[in-house]
């Protein structure tokens, strides 16, 4: 058995050539211990399928700045990951049951005190919507909402544009689905006046 010390600033746990999907493989949940490596600034657990949840006490690690959690099983979010920090990358990827439950559930309000908050990956979790506490997010650089395919746009994105002025990639990307008419006007009119802002910004859609 490794014994962890609390003294250890960064912990990755992943294996891409994990089997896809394999329940008998992996984590069998967020580990607790974990909670407890409070000079930890970078955890990565990707790709442990039976992990379901993030626990509240991930507020313990008040200098984390980097979380990926790609490939689990995640339903929803502690309202506690949102407490002021500096975490400054947080990737959600293909946490397909993500966008299944109410947004309100999935994505608390409270995500939006993640002010250091730069680079934000939501590929393949099955979004509905662009998430409202994400034009609160003022230090924002990246968004990638890739391969969600019931994204649509139905609004138009000037809030982002005005809240977060460090903005300069965006991504939502699809793979065989296509953007409504309505979607696709908002989509083309945000990438001009981001890129009118700031002309080195990438948009894809």
């Amino acid at each position: 058995m490794i014994q962890l010390r609390g003294s250890l600033e960064e912990l990755c746990l992943c294996d891409s050539d994990l089997d896809y999907r394999n329940p008998s493989i992996g984590l069998p949940r967020f580990p607790e211990s974990f909670l407890r490596l409070t000079e930890l600034q970078k955890l990565v657990l990707d790709y442990h399928f039976r992990i379901k949840a993030i626990p509240a006490g991930i507020l313990n690690l008040k200098k984390l700045k980097y979380l990926s959690v790609i490939s689990c099983d995640l339903r929803s979010l502690p309202k506690e990951l949102g407490v002021p920090s500096g975490l400054e990358i947080l990737d959600l990827s293909c946490n397909e049951s993500l966008g299944a439950a109410p947004d309100d559930v999935v994505f608390p309000q409270e995500l939006k005190g993640l002010k250091s908050l730069r680079e934000l990956l939501l590929i393949n979790c099955g979004l509905r919507r662009v998430l409202a506490f994400v034009c609160e997010l003022s230090s924002l650089e990246e968004i990638r909402l890739d391969y969600n395919p019931g994204l649509q746009v139905n609004a138009q994105l000037d809030d982002l544009l005005e809240c977060c002025p460090h903005l300069r990639v965006v991504e939502m990307k699809k793979d065989l689905v296509f953007w409504t008419p309505t979607s696709l006007a908002h989509l083309k009119n945000f990438k001009a006046k981001l890129q009118k802002k700031n002309p080195n910004a990438k948009v894809e859609f």
